[in-house]
């Protein structure tokens, strides 16, 4: 997280660049945390049973749910509100998709190598 607030930093040269990064990366990391990666670990080596397209699928699910959840919950603060949707709305979503799919694999290309040590 911190390299990629730096990254983010360095990249958007702004007055508030920081203080966004801290205040959206760091709540984005820790609903991602607590909704998608703590219930990942908490299966434990049930994940291992589930297919690689269905651990992908469900990772990727929820990094996309996450990644929606401060449009939900303004579309539910403000339902008066007309929003114009475009495809454009789909590239952070499919950004997140993509990264909770991956580290879903890994988590479990990682797992099954540390249960085959023991």
């Amino acid at each position: 997280m911190v390299v990629s607030g730096v990254i983010f930093a360095s990249l958007i040269r702004g007055p508030g660049t920081v203080a966004a990064w801290l205040i959206w990366g760091t709540g984005v990391f820790a609903t991602g945390w607590i909704l998608v990666a703590l219930p990942i670990v908490a299966l434990g080596d049930r994940i291992l049973r589930m297919g690689v397209i269905g651990l992908s699928l469900a990772a990727g699910t929820g990094g996309v749910f996450v990644i929606e959840l401060p449009y939900l919950i303004t579309r539910v603060l403000t339902p008066r509100i007309h929003y114009i949707w475009s495809v454009r709305d789909l590239v952070w979503p499919s950004l997140a998709f993509g990264a909770g799919a991956f580290a879903g694999c890994v988590y479990r290309m990682l797992l099954s190598r540390a249960l085959e040590r023991n």
